[in-house]
């Protein structure tokens, strides 16, 4: 992994925010083989599902991404699942749909 984006992720500085983050965040840590306690932790994540519940904006903290945007923005978010689960993700060129779907993610 390139060492910027290392420092990206390891830096409480630097939020990343979306819903289930830290989640994200542990899977990629994971994946890429580090071991906590060894390896520098991938940090800052902001969970979006935890504010909207906190501002009274939803009732519940593990509302999905569609959903959130659906409540605040009054906009549908398509989720593919044929794209989200589609085994082509490390393909050195991703199509625009994939693209589209990781810009919107």
């Amino acid at each position: 992994m390139p060492s910027v984006l290392l420092s990206f992720l390891r830096s409480p500085q630097i939020h990343k925010i979306g819903v289930r983050v830290k989640a994200d965040l542990d899977r990629l840590y994971h994946d890429c083989g580090f071991k906590r306690g060894r390896d520098a932790e991938f940090t800052g994540a902001i969970e979006l599902g935890g504010l909207a519940k906190e501002q009274k904006v939803t009732g519940r903290a593990n509302i999905s991404l569609a959903d959130l945007v659906e409540c605040v923005l009054r906009h549908h978010l398509p989720k593919d699942p044929a794209i989200r689960v589609s085994p082509h993700w490390d393909a050195l060129d991703l199509s625009t749909e994939q693209l589209e779907y990781a810009a919107l993610d």
